[in-house]
């Protein structure tokens, strides 16, 4: 019986009869998530659904949870919380590597975290740079300030905090050579079509931190660059200028000019007849 109610938990919807219904989906997990009932989907993570199937883009529960903070944000982050630390998530990730649940650790918190949140769609794409991509600032925050992912706590006393974040899929530098051809969220944020948040995203605390780390260190290129463009158009208008004004000194220059370098082409030719034969 446990066997069949896990292969229903798990199948794929097949069939027209699903087509253009509520969003492109085939996971029982997925469909509840998109009906916005909390306690059927609950209620699945608790029969033993699989967290990280992905459907036929390749999006995990958490990508769908992403979309969904869309337009409703709140209810996105109350079921992204329960996908990563109820107990439930945890028996199922302790059945899925075959561990002991009463031997769980907080590390154990950390490898599910990690596990889920770094699952790619077809794109490429994990959560994080999913909800770059949609520009949607609240989604972003939230899964960057989970605890263990990409923030880790060093210490903390009171109100003051030391946090340290992991640049992977957030700076487009490391992103690079970690994952080579892969978008990273500054990227997305600069460079996504999609209309809208940008600047609010770039108000995050760690993006902002990282645009004016990456200023500070990189602004003298953008300088250098700035004065050569500014000398080059300085020189493009000044030359034909000042060739105009030696023409009009030396009638005879053009002439000259034009001599000079029909007899050079007529030496070069024949040098070249010269070494053929």
């Amino acid at each position: 019986d446990n066997v069949d109610q896990l292969v229903m938990l798990n199948c794929h919807l097949k069939g027209s009869h699903f087509l253009k219904k509520m969003k492109l989906t085939s996971l029982p997990l997925h469909l509840a998530c998109w009906s916005g009932n909390q306690e059927i989907f609950e209620m699945l993570i608790s029969y033993g659904a699989e967290l990280d199937a992905q459907d036929s883009t390749g999006n995990s529960i958490i990508h769908v949870l992403v979309e969904l903070g869309l337009s409703k944000p709140e209810l996105a982050k109350q079921m992204m919380t329960v996908v990563l630390t109820s107990k439930a998530s945890r028996e199922w990730f302790c059945h899925r590597n075959k561990q002991d649940l009463c031997h769980w650790t907080a590390y154990d918190d950390v490898k599910l975290k990690q596990h889920l949140l770094y699952i790619e769609n077809n794109d490429g794409f994990t959560p994080v740079t999913w909800a770059a991509k949609f520009k949607h600032k609240e989604m972003l925050d939230f899964i960057l300030n989970i605890e263990g992912v990409y923030r880790q706590t060093v210490w903390q006393f009171g109100h003051s905090s030391f946090l340290h974040y992991d640049m992977k899929d957030i700076d487009s530098v490391i992103t690079s050579i970690q994952k080579p051809g892969k978008p990273s969220v500054v990227e997305l944020l600069t460079y996504s079509p999609v209309r809208g948040n940008t600047l609010n995203c770039i108000s995050i605390p760690v993006i902002k931190e990282l645009v004016a780390y990456k200023w500070k260190f990189d602004c003298f290129v953008f300088y250098f660059w700035g004065l050569l463009h500014l000398a080059l158009m300085v020189l493009c208008y000044q030359f034909p200028i000042t060739l105009k004004e030696s023409f009009a000194a030396h009638p005879t220059l053009p002439n000259a000019i034009s001599v000079g370098a029909a007899t050079t082409a007529v030496e070069l030719l024949k040098e070249s007849l010269k070494l053929q034969l």
